[in-house]
């Protein structure tokens, strides 16, 4: 499985600057995040979504996994519950007062949509609050 990085020096796969074959690589704390939704409702419709939170903490001896579980509740796509679950991580990241850590998601869309320098026209609008 190959996973995308928001942030740091990182191994990538040839031909993608945010793609990274090989997390264990990477250089210092990590903070993985994911998404389940029951479907990818692209309609009117809501659903509740799953998310999961897995922070490496490098900065503390021994270091700390800590696995954080959490439901969202109005989530109308899969795109939105990404960017939910990386604002999510990304705020647990700096309760911990971790400096530098590596974002890992499954979500290009996002990815590429966080690291253009225009970020008003998100891909889904209703992920803009998140973002």
């Amino acid at each position: 499985m190959n996973y995308l990085v928001m942030q740091g020096p990182n191994p990538t796969v040839r031909g993608s600057p945010h793609l990274c074959s090989n997390p264990i690589a990477l250089w210092g704390s990590r903070c993985y995040v994911d998404v389940s939704i029951a479907r990818d409702a692209h309609s009117t419709t809501t659903s509740n979504a799953g998310i999961g939170i897995f922070i490496l903490n490098f900065q503390v001896q021994p270091a700390q996994s800590i696995y954080i579980k959490a439901t969202m509740q109005n989530c109308h796509s899969v795109l939105m519950g990404e960017a939910a679950a990386l604002a999510l991580g990304a705020k647990l990241v700096q309760a911990m007062q971790i400096s530098s850590c590596n974002f890992l998601l499954d979500s290009q869309q996002l990815v590429v949509f966080l690291h253009n320098a225009n970020q008003d026209h998100p891909t889904d609008w209703r992920m803009k609050s998140y973002t």
